[in-house]
């Protein structure tokens, strides 16, 4: 290598390649030395120039970053004369080696790349921290890779640049042949590295834009996502290489031929939307050459340097999504006809069971057998009322409490046991309950409504019930059953109260988690709360 290496066997230098600033003193100033002068030397010279452009014009063909400097270094050596040639690059801060090529005393390229380490080496440090372009070290102690001195020579450094800082370092010696580095080699070693740095800047953008671009495609296509770029005027101004694979080359052609097989444009089509107001439109469109193949078209519209407004199409494959949502669609349908015939049947039943009833009682005389028979059959109806309600339901997640109160109330008895008169009164706001909350609160609704026009107008000529039913902006549900009738004894509690009707009450309400308030100033107020349901 032709790196100056201290004992302790690393390379020294700094980052990686660019192109050369604008000079503000002359080569012969920076490398201390005298230029020739005799019309000979100055003809050789020409001839020395005019090799380095052929040799920079020849780099700048190949291929990959490895490739040009492995050329590079053995050019240096092989056209201008030197014994060793090396490039070594750097970190961004130049502390720390990060590879590196070089020549040995055969000319054979010696790449350690992966060869790192902090850099020791101080005659480089003045090249690498851009404060000269390139300096000269003369009969100067040059050691191998682990500190081993090799022999003495004169050797050269100069600096790499991306335009705006030092990225490496080119280097070249005289150790085998002990010729000295005349002002014309080193001229020509700082115009080879000011020529290199930009090619191996270009080369390593270039390599950027290829990595990119080729995660980008395979992205791209391993999702099966694509990318079109149309104008107003719907020619195709590029597709992405998956659509090439598919439909061909796209100069020339309109997209909605090229995709579609259209001669006009596409119903639905983004693309006008788009350019018109400015803003990103969402489409779904079907591929017919592509086994009806269901796309999503993001219509992206972006302006141009030149002024031109274009769109970019982002087209994302939702052919499977859309086929989940298919069976999914017919699934849900499937248990909804289900469930429906299921709350059909349980109300077929619980209908039989009321008839069932109804004949019982047919058969005794006895008051009390009638009256038990009798709450057992409401009991069972406030229950089928609610199947047949959610079997004609649209959705079966909820159901309009409002409505079934008003369906339920009309097996409730008009009349205390006396025959006074009761009239209902409904406040009811729309609200809607599921069936979790449903059953138990139709039961506790029957229970309320029973007792109040069972006991609440012993001895008066007639009676009044309201009934309330309101959400509140928490979510919860207020259920409210009122009389104008004799009250509650003092001091009653439901929570305590023997009555079956009570019990059913506070046993449907623990389950709900609810609570219940009553209020015996004017008739008896039982108001129950329902916690919102997630």
């Amino acid at each position: 290598m032709a790196f100056k290496i201290k004992p302790a066997g690393r390379l020294s230098g700094p980052p990686a390649a660019a192109a050369f600033p604008r000079r503000k003193q002359a080569l012969a100033k920076t490398a201390g030395l005298k230029r020739p002068s005799n019309s000979g030397s100055a003809s050789a010279y020409t001839d020395r120039l005019a090799l380095l452009l052929s040799t920079v014009n020849e780099l700048s063909k190949t291929g990959s970053l490895d490739g040009l400097c492995r050329s590079a270094v053995m050019l240096i050596r092989s056209r201008f004369h030197f014994d060793r040639a090396g490039i070594a690059f750097f970190s961004s801060d130049g502390k720390n080696l990060l590879g590196s090529y070089g020549t040995d005393e055969k000319g054979r390229v010696r790449d350690e790349r992966g060869r790192s380490g902090p850099v020791l080496d101080p005659h480089a440090a003045q090249v690498r921290k851009g404060r000269v372009r390139l300096k000269v070290f003369r009969n100067d102690v040059l050691t191998d890779g682990w500190g081993k001195a090799v022999g003495r020579s004169d050797h050269a450094i100069a600096g790499l640049w991306d335009g705006r800082s030092v990225i490496g370092l080119l280097s070249a010696d005289q150790l085998f042949t002990k010729r000295r580095i005349t002002a014309e080699d080193a001229r020509i070693l700082e115009l080879f590295a000011a020529s290199l740095g930009h090619l191996i800047t270009l080369k390593r953008t270039e390599n950027e834009l290829a990595e990119t671009k080729n995660r980008l495609e395979y992205i791209l296509g391993a999702t099966r996502t694509n990318i079109d770029i149309i104008n107003g005027e719907f020619d195709l101004q590029y597709v992405d290489p998956e659509w090439v694979k598919r439909y061909g080359p796209p100069a020339g052609r309109k997209c909605y031929e090229y995709f579609m097989g259209r001669d006009a444009m596409c119903p639905g089509c983004g693309i006008p939307e788009a350019l018109k107001t400015r803003r990103i439109t969402v489409s779904e469109e079907v591929l017919p050459r592509e086994a009806n193949r269901v796309i999503e078209v993001h219509t992206i519209p972006y302006r141009e340097p030149d002024g031109r407004w274009l769109v970019a199409e982002f087209n994302i494959d939702v052919t499977e999504r859309k086929r989940a949502e298919d069976c999914m669609r017919i699934s849900m349908k499937e248990k909804e006809i289900l469930l429906k015939e299921i709350h059909h049947r349980v109300k077929n039943n619980l209908q039989m069971i009321v008839s069932l009833l109804n004949l019982q009682a047919g058969k005794s005389n006895d008051p009390k057998v009638l009256d038990t028979i009798d709450v057992i059959r409401r009991r069972v109806y406030s229950m089928a009322v609610l199947h047949e309600k959610l079997y004609g339901s649209p959705d079966l997640s909820g159901i309009r409490f409002d409505d079934y109160i008003r369906s339920l109330l009309n097996d409730l008895p008009s009349g205390s046991p006396e025959g006074a008169p009761v009239r209902l009164s409904l406040r009811l706001e729309p609200v809607v309950l599921n069936f979790g909350q449903a059953v138990p609160c139709g039961l506790i609704l029957n229970e309320a409504v029973t007792n109040a026009v069972k006991h609440a107008f012993a001895g008066r000529p007639e009676g009044r019930v309201e009934i309330t039913l309101k959400k509140a902006r928490d979510g919860s549900v207020r259920l409210s059953v009122a009389d104008d009738g004799v009250g509650l004894p003092p001091g009653f509690d439901p929570a305590a109260s023997t009555s079956l009707g009570f019990k059913i009450i506070m046993i449907l309400l623990e389950q709900l988690g609810g609570k219940v308030k009553t209020d015996s100033r004017n008739g008896t107020r039982l108001t129950i709360r329902l916690p919102r349901a997630d």
